[in-house]
């Protein structure tokens, strides 16, 4: 592509005059070959033959896609400006224009370098307003989380953000002590046996208990 604006000429299968428009550029009276012949055009507009139909199967109607690479779209005797998801999606000759240029291929050069003239790229903005479409949305960075520095305070420790998701656990419970059993002490005479308070207490206390049990 060169860059300039583009005008694709198609067939309507099912259109008497859009058939005739469109003829083969080989027909040296064809408004086709007439177009081609335009130097003034051959110098700012792209021409490209594509046939784009239109056939009736079974009553209905039935569009074959254009390819979306070009940009404008001669529809029979009307000119489209093309939007790539939808060939309905343009503009024709309004009926203003329609009694000025006509529907011959004169006609339609006179249209095409009013246009040049007025625009030199054809913009669609010049003809059709610009569908606006909205911007993806992106997703905002997360607001990061303001911290206390952790630096020693008063009573020694460190600034922490408590846990509030963590149970405060009750200290462990001491183990029973578990019974001592009874020695024995032993003298030259019997066996005497003495609990573990007589064992721990005062040598005097234990000499009387002693004296007692004798």
């Amino acid at each position: 592509m060169s860059g300039k604006p583009v005008f694709v000429f198609f067939k309507m299968f099912n259109c008497g005059h859009c058939t005739q428009f469109a003829e083969m550029p080989t027909a040296e009276k064809s408004p086709w070959a007439e177009l081609l012949r335009d130097s003034e055009l051959q110098n700012s507009v792209d021409f490209v033959r594509y046939d784009f139909g239109v056939e009736t199967k079974s009553g209905q109607t039935v569009r074959h896609k254009l390819p979306e690479q070009y940009s404008f779209v001669n529809y029979g005797p009307y000119f489209y400006l093309h939007n790539p998801n939808s060939v309905d999606n343009g503009i024709e000759f309004t009926p203003a224009e329609s009694q000025k240029y006509g529907r011959t291929a004169q006609g339609l050069k006179n249209w095409v370098k009013d246009n040049l003239r007025k625009d030199p790229k054809l913009t669609a903005a010049s003809r059709v307003p610009v569908a606006i479409v909205p911007a993806p949305q992106q997703k905002s960075p997360p607001v990061p989380q303001t911290r206390l520095p952790a630096g020693p305070t008063s009573s020694g420790f460190l600034n922490q953000k408590p846990d509030l998701h963590r149970v405060a656990q009750p200290p462990p419970t001491p183990a029973p002590l578990a019974p001592q059993p009874a020695r024995e002490v032993r003298n030259s005479r019997r066996a005497i046996r003495v609990s573990t308070a007589e064992a721990t207490a005062p040598m005097a206390i234990r000499a009387r208990n002693y004296r007692r049990r004798r």
